[in-house]
């Protein structure tokens, strides 16, 4: 098999500099990202460009076949962009997509495919009831920074307070049963019908987002991208 292209997700917290908070610089991170216009492909790179504090996607760009081109990812960024493939979850106008890992819980309130708010926590902290409180607050735009921070989470960000309420709760990852005993009826993602697949579509996606050579090619089996600034 010929390959023309490698798509590679690793989880990288970030190497903090020395005496900053690691969870702060997460979190600006995670603004940072956002703040370029390219939606939930913001957290890609291709291999020339990944910065030097994502220390674990360098070591993938620096060991990976040097002739291929390469794209490397946030897993959590990537299973949120690949349930948007899946069709209830795709056509929901402003749903909470929540990628429930082992380590990290990062949601996203989306209008239209745009990022109207998240947050980050680390997981092994949440209870079923404080996840749904989190949500909901999420979705209704009213939650903050600090009380995720103060919660030994990473924090939240709201960039449109006026989004709708969300229309779909939905949720991927290894503990989604973390939101499953919320009391909140997640819909679990299943993009193609297998959830493992998430994080796969979400790199093909954000491929295409950032090579215009193979765009064509993936929006022709998968349809036109619908995580849009």
């Amino acid at each position: 098999m010929k390959l023309h292209g490698l798509a590679v997700a690793a989880f990288d917290h970030g190497a903090a500099p020395p005496g900053f908070s690691d969870r702060v610089f997460r979190f600006n991170y995670l603004r940072d990202r956002l703040a370029r216009g390219l939606g939930l492909a913001g957290f890609a790179f291709e291999r020339d460009v990944v910065p030097e504090s994502m220390t674990r996607l360098r070591a993938v760009a620096m060991t990976a076949a040097s002739d291929l081109p390469l794209l490397v990812m946030d897993t959590a960024p990537a299973a949120v962009l690949g349930a948007l493939e899946d069709p209830r979850v795709r056509n929901a106008e402003t749903p909470v997509v929540a990628n429930v890992g082992n380590f990290h819980c990062l949601a996203f309130h989306l209008r239209g495919g745009a990022v109207a708010g998240l947050f980050e926590h680390h997981t092994g902290e949440l209870s079923p009831e404080r996840l749904a409180t989190y949500i909901q607050r999420l979705g209704s735009g009213e939650i903050t920074n600090d009380e995720i921070f103060d919660d030994k989470g990473h924090g939240a960000l709201v960039f449109d307070d006026a989004a709708a309420w969300p229309d779909l709760l939905a949720v991927t990852g290894p503990r989604r049963a973390l939101m499953v005993q919320s009391g909140l009826e997640p819909y679990l993602a299943v993009p193609y019908g297998d959830m493992m697949l998430a994080g796969n579509l979400g790199l093909l996606r954000a491929y295409a987002t950032h090579d215009a050579n193979v765009r064509e090619a993936v929006e022709h089996r998968l349809g036109p991208a619908r995580d849009a600034p």
